[in-house]
């Protein structure tokens, strides 16, 4: 049974790389995993009819007959869509009844250890190397019908139930860019890193995985021998990711860098995970936005605006008043009319009609989102004298449209805005994942004396997500949010894990600056550890 599951599985793996191949038009490749599946359904019918009938898979092999001589009348006439919807359906089926019955049939530790002593010794050099058998138990191995295994941690699945298809989907998404080597954060069970090295038979991987217990489980049950074996891929056990974070401080641009997301979960430190999730934020932002970035970013380029670095001197020195769309706002907007010359108001996107409605004008507003949804911020507003601060990213038709004075924000993460930076002997801005964390990093980098934050709740604050009169909000109801966090006022609150991520990057941000004091404003929401909690007026006062 054993070797019968490894050919039905690789008949399985090879045919979905075949369609996944000759599907995007990549002919070459996908005949030769056709040459493969035929030689392991060849491999399968010599192994099944050699059986003894105890062994023997018991299906009616006339369909598998009839499915081959399908596929060579398709070969015949070249007729590779046909071919793949006949593999892709027909195929993949039979050898996915194949694998179920092999594991409905056997115990999955018979199918992975040679035999029973075997299994126990693993055990034993499991629990010894990582050292904490209640650790152990959180993970637990389940078989597929792909012939593969994938694995749970505290029921939370850290690889699909359908792995093959999901390693293609990641595989070919992170490597779009077409990089020479590659950095994975995650090891999982090592399908994502195999289908990486099958759709670029050049490039090197570097796998940094902090979790013994996952390379011992994939090791035996995954295909991490695979991996290592392969001499293209480096795993390396990296228990705090320190090894990662020095990797990629300096990271060529030829190297990609991507998180297995799933197994965040996994990461016991808080920081580290926060860190990770940031990143894998960001990262897929960029990623699904990929080509709106890109002809944002060169619409942008052809208006020549001067860079944000500019109005430093207008910041240096000053309360700058970052005002947010949280709900709370509503609650303290008209204390902003009291605001002196010493202050500089920049106002998010989302709230500057809202603030100009009430007789506020602020000194900045500041736009980052690429989405043509957020012209709705500035429409009717677009002979305003407020000047715009935009990312170069952001969407063209605002700083095309806008009269104001203009000037663009270079940001860090992407790499065509880091190339025009540093040829114009620019600032580069960390964005954080929103407009709010990208202002705070603005008004840090242009010497603000205090960073006042009004409207940054970071959470749903009495059951809405956003200020009333801004163009986004909604009522969510007083259960709404993924989670709890602790409250400015002392309680808790409901938030969404985007929002959690943005406060937590908030607080990492400015923990590493002495020179500004830091005051939340808000009067609502979720704490941020390191702002002064302080009332608007007392603020303004003093």
């Amino acid at each position: 049974m054993k070797e019968l599951l490894k050919i039905s599985t690789d008949v399985i793996i090879e045919s979905k790389n075949m369609v996944f191949f000759f599907r995007k038009l990549d002919y070459r490749a996908g005949l030769l995993h056709y040459l493969k599946v035929i030689d392991n359904i060849m491999k399968y019918l010599e192994q099944n009819n050699a059986a003894n009938e105890e062994l023997k898979i018991p299906f009616e092999q006339s369909k598998l007959y009839r499915c081959l001589s399908k596929l060579e009348g398709c070969m015949e006439q070249k007729d590779y869509v046909l071919l793949s919807d006949v593999v892709g359906g027909e195929l993949i089926h039979y050898f996915e009844m194949v694998n179920e019955y092999i594991f409905s049939n056997s115990k999955v530790n018979d199918l992975f250890f040679e035999s029973e002593r075997d299994y126990i010794n693993w055990t034993a050099d499991k629990k010894q190397l990582v050292g904490d058998s209640e650790l152990m138990k959180k993970y637990e191995v389940e078989p597929t019908s792909d012939g593969l295994i994938t694995l749970k941690y505290e029921d939370k699945y850290l690889v699909s139930n359908y792995p093959v298809d999901q390693a293609i989907e990641l595989a070919s998404e992170w490597m779009k860019d077409y990089k020479m080597s590659y950095i994975v954060c995650g090891l999982g069970m090592g399908y994502h890193i195999k289908q990486m090295l099958v759709i670029d038979d050049n490039v090197t991987i570097d796998v940094y995985e902090a979790s013994k217990a996952i390379l011992c489980i994939s090791e035996k049950y995954g295909c991490y021998r695979e991996l290592v074996e392969s001499a293209r891929v480096n795993i390396i056990y990296d228990e705090d990711y320190k090894k990662l974070w020095s990797r990629i401080k300096n990271i060529e641009v030829t190297t990609g860098f991507v998180v297995y997301e799933p197994e965040l979960v996994t990461i016991e430190n808080v920081d580290t995970r926060d860190r990770l999730e940031d990143y894998f934020i960001n990262y897929s932002s960029i990623r699904n936005q990929g080509r709106n970035l890109y002809y944002c970013f060169n619409k942008n380029m052809e208006l020549g605006s001067k860079p944000v670095d500019c109005i430093g001197t207008n910041i240096e020195g000053k309360d700058v008043y970052i005002i947010g769309a949280g709900p709370s706002l509503d609650k303290n907007i008209m204390e902003l009319k009291n605001v002196g010359e010493n202050g500089v108001i920049i106002s998010t996107g989302t709230v500057f009609r809202k603030l100009l409605r009430a007789g506020i004008k602020p000194n900045y507003v500041i736009i980052t989102d690429s989405n043509s949804g957020v012209y709705r911020q500035i429409d009717g507003l677009e002979a305003s004298d407020v000047p715009l601060l935009y990312m170069s990213t952001a969407y063209y038709r605002i700083p095309q449209e806008y009269k104001g004075d203009k000037y663009i924000i270079y940001q860090k993460g992407y790499n065509l805005s880091e190339q025009r930076a540093k040829k114009m002997s620019g600032k580069m801005y960390n964005t954080g994942g929103s407009v709010t964390t990208t202002a705070f990093d603005l008004a840090i980098q242009l010497g603000a004396k205090r960073i006042i934050g009004v409207g940054i709740d970071m959470a749903y604050t009495d059951g809405y997500d956003h200020a009333k009169d801004t163009p986004l909000v909604k009522e969510v109801g007083g259960q709404a949010g993924a989670k709890l966090v602790d409250g400015i006022d002392g309680g808790k609150v409901r938030t969404s894990n985007n929002l959690d991520i943005y406060r937590k990057w908030i607080e990492r941000r400015i923990a590493t600056v002495d020179s500004v004091e830091f005051i939340n404003a808000t009067e609502g929401g979720a704490l941020i550890k390191g702002m002064k909690n302080k009332k608007l007026k007392d603020v303004i006062k003093n």
